[in-house]
């Protein structure tokens, strides 16, 4: 089938005036909706924060100078040693994320194995092998 015909085998013709209109209104409508959603997004993403801010200073001078429950939470927070604490959640945090990562890398290269000593197979039939497992682990003699 060549360029110029359809998959009913015509010749395409060149588009009427109308269909021209209608592709030009559709355009058009297209360019100003782009245009808007790009402006509403510009300005939630100033507005928001600007806007966060302000409850949580208005919060802060409505409690300021006043000794409520406040006072107590905080000075519980700072008798834990919250330094001590963050550094062990960041820590368990990266140990879990690299543990995640590990695994998801095992997996990729558990499915995509077969399929490249397949290919590598294809292009040097007497390539020999590393003899890895399928997750990419070294044998266990090899340790």
């Amino acid at each position: 089938m060549s360029r110029n015909n359809t998959p009913r085998g015509n010749l395409r013709t060149r588009p009427s005036e109308s269909e021209l209109k209608v592709q030009e209104r559709l355009n058009t409508k297209a360019i100003w909706a782009e245009a808007i959603s790009r402006n509403v997004l510009t300005i939630c993403k100033y507005t928001v924060p600007i806007t966060i801010t302000y409850f949580i200073t208005d919060s802060v001078k409505a409690i300021a100078g006043t000794t409520t429950n406040y006072n107590v939470v905080f000075n519980f927070l700072a008798d834990l040693n919250a330094n001590q604490w963050f550094a062990y959640i960041f820590g368990a945090a990266g140990i879990g994320f690299g543990l995640y990562e590990r695994n998801l890398r095992k997996k990729h290269v558990k499915r995509s194995s077969t399929r490249i000593s397949k290919l590598e197979h294809e292009i040097n039939p007497r390539r020999s092998s590393s003899h890895l497992t399928p997750t990419g682990d070294t044998r266990q003699g090899d340790e």
